[in-house]
């Protein structure tokens, strides 16, 4: 089989144009198809840990009973 002479090809602006357009195509559909497909299911960022607020005590039983914990901790904690 003989060489093919790609001089004719260049002299004509619309062939040229042509082979340019095709080209990106398959560059853009082979930068496409080897991305992972995406997943199903959109993760979210877990929520900041928070921690529960003080009340005041409303009654003598849970005054006593923060009083006790709070004697029982560990210094520095």
């Amino acid at each position: 089989m003989d060489a093919i002479d790609l001089s004719d090809l260049v002299e004509d602006e619309d062939t040229l144009l042509k082979i340019t357009a095709l080209t990106y195509m398959g560059v853009g559909v082979y930068l496409a198809m080897r991305k992972k497909p995406l997943t199903a299911g959109v993760k979210t960022l877990p929520e900041p840990q928070t921690k529960p607020e003080k009340r005041s005590p409303q009654t003598l039983s849970e005054m006593i009973r923060m009083m006790m914990e709070e004697a029982v901790k560990e210094p520095g904690s």
